[in-house]
């Protein structure tokens, strides 16, 4: 009975094991199918078949707005063309425009402060000119009664006389002393007073940065376009408070420039890929969909994992690819951003032969 068992479950076990290995066959060769096939039953010009999506070269934009506050409008529409500038919604503006309110009655304030000081410092200038006049009317007068003692000193007159010269020449020389002095103290006012300009012309300059900055702000409560594009999807509604970089973006918003096909060739088969290479490029989810035609514009310079994982059966998630950017030939019907296509890269072709013979004839010349 024991042997009958075992010779059983070893049975049971074989056949286990062999459906696994058919399995694990079958799991390699449609992974092998899908990234290289021959064209024409032959495998003279194999092809490398990835998986990309439709995208634009500059990739779809999600729109935030810069400012905080509670969105009263929305002007754009899903699948709306707009040119740059175009407004798509706006939040709440009151409060950055009572602040712009504040800084041009600040800015005014600032500004007569200046005409103030420019004032005070014609003052003090004015002071300055009449004391140098006082200074020279006390210097002509010290010199006059010097020169009358000079004059009088050899001749007889009465002491008591050249006293009262050289008295009063004594107090015209401390008289100009003085009224040099108070020039001393005038200019102090001065370079106050043109300090004081300077300080208010900066306050100025400082209040017209605040008007700049407020004005700043009211715009940033609208979200513009950056350039002529699409609208993709709006996410906002009239009445969400928005919090800029905390939440989703606001609009999806796409450029306006030719669609491009971002594709991801495994590391094992990417060798062989060349800028130049024809495409053959086919809906992936539609067996009998038409096909376009393109080739290769720019490979990536570094192996990264996959922009992103598809969990399908018998697909390896858990690898590293290479980028390829593949534009599309004229005519054909027209492409939707994020449609998931197939794309069969001819790795025989002339502009492939060509480019390995330029990297041949580089290497033998060095």
């Amino acid at each position: 009975m024991v042997g009958r068992l075992l010779k059983t479950s070893g049975r049971g076990i074989a056949w286990v094991c062999l459906l696994l290995t058919l399995f694990g066959c079958m799991g390699v060769q449609s992974q092998e199918k899908q990234s290289t096939a021959p064209v024409n039953g032959t495998s003279q010009n194999p092809v490398i078949v990835a998986m990309g999506l439709v995208d634009v070269e500059q990739g779809v934009t999600r729109l935030m707005i810069e400012m905080p506050g509670r969105i009263v409008r929305i002007d754009a529409k899903e699948n709306q063309t707009c040119e740059a500038g175009t407004a798509l919604l706006a939040v709440d503006d009151t409060q950055v425009k009572l602040k712009l309110d504040q800084a041009n009655l600040a800015f005014e304030v600032a500004e007569r402060k200046v005409a103030q000081a420019k004032i005070a410092l014609l003052i003090v200038e004015a002071e300055k000119q009449a004391q140098d006049v006082s200074i020279e009317v006390a210097e002509g007068r010290e010199r006059a009664y010097n020169r009358r003692l000079v004059d009088l000193k050899n001749t007889e007159i009465p002491k008591t006389t050249v006293r009262e010269l050289e008295d009063l020449a004594r107090d015209s020389t401390v008289l100009v002393k003085g009224e040099k002095a108070k020039r001393h103290v005038i200019e102090t006012k001065w370079d106050y007073a043109k300090t004081d300009v300077a300080q208010a012309e900066l306050q100025v300059k400082i209040y017209q940065k605040h008007i700049k900055e407020a004005e700043k702000a009211v715009a940033d409560c609208v979200l513009k376009a950056p350039f002529k594009g699409k609208v993709l999807r709006v996410r906002a509604r009239v009445g969400e408070l928005v919090v800029p970089g905390f939440q989703e973006p606001l609009i999806e918003y796409c450029p306006d420039s030719p669609r491009i096909i971002r594709a991801e060739i495994p590391q094992e088969f990417a060798q062989t890929a060349r800028v130049g290479q024809a495409c053959k490029i086919t809906d992936d989810s539609r067996n009998n969909a038409g096909s376009w035609t393109g080739h290769i514009q720019r490979l990536g310079d570094w192996y990264s994992p996959r922009r992103s994982n598809l969990f399908e059966p018998l697909q390896m998630n858990d690898v590293r690819t290479l980028e390829c950017i593949v534009t599309l030939e004229p005519g054909g019907e027209p492409l939707r951003i994020g449609q998931r296509m197939r794309i069969s890269i001819e790795t025989g072709n002339a502009a492939s032969r060509a480019h390995d013979a330029k990297v041949h004839e580089e290497t033998n010349k060095k």
